[in-house]
């Protein structure tokens, strides 16, 4: 294995090169020092963050800032990052991934306790912005308003003091906001975006966002909603009906949270079942909205 090549990556370069080897290895004392060290850390990180200063309040609950710890910690988002740094070309088994990424978090740690690079392997600032709860997350709401109406992402800068400038391509006015943090001040400006975009009645329509429901394509539909946080995420329940002239009928039933109707279909083919199931679904979630 080239390590000089995954130093490249990380952009960090080890003072002792076995710490990095060994992370390769499934090390367990580091995959247990770089767990512990990141939910130090993203604790202290996003108190911080989302403490004021002046009142003591919290910007979010304890609880969706504890819902935003443990997305960042999940495995999916761990695999996320190890795909995108391209260090998953060097695992032979790719569902070590996240295992892997504690450790070199703990490699780097042991070797420099360096807090920069670690924001950098999390991309911290976007993953947390993007993984606030989908009922509260305005970047999302916007950064797919923007993708829909004209392609592009918002941009905003920071300056001095904390005072964020947000640009959103398809409006025509940029959006200033203050706080005492930088995620604080961020989230503000697209509050006030979403805002804009609601009092000139310019949101979004589900079907702007997935097209009109397609019997042929629900189930993407659905998730793609999920995805985009649009909604919850939909739960499928399949199970053998009976039998009708020697074939088994199957019926799949699919709920998503938050909304007070289920739907149910049948047929000889599981596949079918669940994909008219979401059909009704995603055509009584469009009627809604």
């Amino acid at each position: 294995m080239e390590f000089k090549e995954i130093e490249n990556l990380i952009n960090y370069q080890f003072n002792n090169i076995n710490l990095l080897k060994n992370a390769f290895n499934f090390d367990e004392v580091l995959t247990s020092e770089g767990n512990l060290f990141l939910n130090h850390y993203l604790n202290i990180y996003l108190l911080n963050e989302f403490l004021n200063k002046d009142d003591l309040e919290l910007f979010y609950s304890k609880e969706i800032i504890e819902e935003v710890k443990n997305k960042l910690l999940s495995d999916d988002y761990l695999t996320k990052r190890m795909n995108k740094l391209s260090l998953s070309n060097y695992l032979e088994d790719k569902t070590k991934a996240p295992v892997i990424f504690k450790a070199i978090v703990g490699a780097i740690i042991l070797d420099s306790n360096n807090n920069e690079i670690i924001d950098k392997l999390l991309n911290i600032e976007e993953g947390i912005l993007l993984n606030i709860s989908p009922e509260e997350n305005y970047v999302l709401l916007v950064n797919e308003w923007s993708k829909v109406k004209t392609k592009e992402l918002p941009k905003y800068e920071v300056k001095n003091n904390y005072n964020v400038t947000l640009s959103v391509p398809g409006l025509d006015k940029e959006f200033k906001s203050s706080s005492n943090t930088k995620l604080t001040a961020i989230i503000k400006a697209y509050m006030e975006a979403y805002s804009y975009i609601e009092e000139n009645n310019l949101v979004l329509k589900i079907t702007d966002i997935v097209g009109s429901p397609d019997p042929e394509n629900a189930i993407n539909q659905l998730q793609d909603l999920y995805v985009k946080g649009y909604i919850n995420e939909p739960v499928y329940k399949i199970a053998l009906k009976g039998v009708n002239n020697g074939m088994d009928i199957w019926k799949c039933r699919v709920l998503v949270e938050g909304y007070r109707e289920s739907f149910s279909a049948e047929d000889t083919s599981k596949k079918t079942a669940k994909r008219l199931a979401a059909y009704e679904m995603i055509k009584y979630i469009v009627e809604l909205k």
